[in-house]
């Protein structure tokens, strides 16, 4: 270990401090030093590929340690009063949270005064054993940058009175809350969303500015939460794009981060099946002036069928459980001179890259 701690520069050996570790179960590691947690990160990665020894640079150190979190969703305790937090770790019981050391500051702050307000309306909490209740989870998103934020009221039925979203939006909206959603899950499981969120106050997103781009961020968008480390990502992206000029492909695009970001003359396709992300995504492409950039709302495996172009570099960012049978077999026959993987699980990444 000391032998690889010597090539972290300049990494804090103290510890994070956090009024709620380890009751909440959202950190594991927040009572090691960050340079402990990056060790342990690098010898997870090198023994998971000690068999076919690549090339393994050191693990990025996050260049913020705190406040960095830019969402946070609250699960609502079905108590009298309400309470937010987070859960404890390995169940359901919401421990309060009134700070957290890796969310931003103005999260919350936003949160603390939403839930003033929803005890002064007196809306009760959800409760997963007898299905009672109305409001499940708050969800908060932020932009540091443009000091925009987004709330998502997520709840097991209609909240019939509009007092509420007018007091919320009346209180937050000159803090820059600048879209609240209602979402309304009546599913009994453990999925938070439904597939649908209604705009009940300002803009269907909020924006976010990451090098040089804008981008709109919806209540259902999947976008990085850290966003200091996302911009390092995308630079590494944008690095290795460049040493191979042609035409890209960017499959899972999402709300098209990457797609923008990596935008040449050459032209880049970005595939995601979910239509609002791709909604969101053309919008910032018309913001940014792109013109060699096309988002497609389709399913990988279908676009596959009849793609418009062969690419000269592919790059994917897939969920947890990777890349699917069909798109591994395509990329197979279509021997692109590159691959770009964004993986948010190394165990499926390694299995991806041993079939192709």
């Amino acid at each position: 270990m000391k032998a690889l701690s010597q090539k972290f520069l300049n990494i804090p050996d103290s510890v994070i401090e956090c009024p709620i570790f380890p009751k909440c179960g959202g950190c594991q590691t927040l009572d090691l030093p960050y340079i402990n947690q990056l060790i342990q990160k690098q010898n997870f990665l090198q023994a998971l590929f000690s068999s076919w020894n690549p090339l393994l640079h050191l693990t990025q150190p996050s260049p913020k340690l705190t406040s960095y979190r830019n969402k946070i969703l609250f699960p609502v305790s079905p108590s009298n009063p309400i309470r937010i937090g987070l859960f404890q770790a390995n169940t359901h019981r919401v421990i309060e949270t009134k700070q957290c050391a890796v969310t931003e500051e103005k999260l919350m702050l936003l949160a603390q005064k939403a839930l003033k307000i929803l005890k002064k309306h007196r809306i009760p909490g959800y409760n997963e054993f007898n299905y009672k209740g109305i409001l499940r989870y708050l969800l908060f998103r932020y932009s540091h940058s443009t000091d925009q934020s987004l709330l998502a009221l997520i709840t097991n039925g209609p909240i019939k009175s509009e007092a509420v979203f007018h007091h919320l939006w009346e209180k937050l909206h000159p803090l820059g809350l600048v879209s609240l959603f209602s979402n309304i899950n009546t599913a009994r499981h453990n999925i938070i969303l439904s597939q649908h969120s209604t705009l009940i106050h300002g803009n269907p997103y909020y924006e976010d500015q990451l090098l040089n781009r804008t981008f709109y961020i919806g209540a259902q968008s999947f976008y990085q939460s850290n966003s200091s480390q996302a911009e390092l990502i995308y630079k590494k992206i944008a690095f290795y794009a460049k040493n191979h000029p042609g035409p890209i492909w960017d499959l899972y695009c999402g709300i098209g981060t990457i797609s923008q970001i990596i935008s040449t003359e050459y032209p880049v396709i970005g595939v995601e099946s979910t239509k609002e992300a791709v909604d969101l995504g053309n919008l910032a492409i018309q913001k940014n002036q792109l013109k060699n950039v096309q988002l497609i709302n389709l399913d990988i495996d279908k676009f596959l069928k009849n793609p418009p172009y062969s690419p000269q570099l592919v790059v994917v960012n897939p969920p947890r459980q990777g890349l699917t049978p069909k798109l591994i077999e395509a990329l197979k026959i279509l021997k692109p001179e590159a691959i770009l993987y964004l993986s948010c699980n190394p165990k499926s990444f390694k299995k991806n890259v041993l079939s192709l």
